[in-house]
């Protein structure tokens, strides 16, 4: 099964995610849109806050939807949805003084 909403969102990011975790490197993440948000200062005095470590590990694969009830009560019939698993660290950073 094509996972086209990953590679629609982002086309850059590597293709094959679904069968083992990919590394994603900081130009790969900036690439696909995501540079905003490596790095982010948490307080405008000191300027420090947060920044995420890369690589980045990114897995695709497919799980089930909930089960919900439609208008008439009755329960919907749970489909194929896909996931997407990131698992990173981030630093801390305290920023300039001056």
């Amino acid at each position: 099964m094509q996972h086209d909403v990953m590679q629609t969102l982002f086309p850059v990011l590597l293709s094959d995610l679904c069968t083992t975790p990919d590394l994603v490197d900081k130009d790969e993440l900036i690439a696909a849109g995501l540079g905003p948000y490596l790095k982010t200062c948490l307080t405008a005095v000191t300027g420090g806050g947060c920044c995420v470590d890369t690589p980045v590990s990114i897995k695709l694969f497919l799980g089930k939807s909930l089960v919900f009830l439609d208008k008439q009560g009755r329960k919907t019939a749970s489909h194929p949805v896909e996931k997407v698993q990131v698992k990173f660290t981030k630093s801390w950073f305290t920023g300039n003084m001056q």
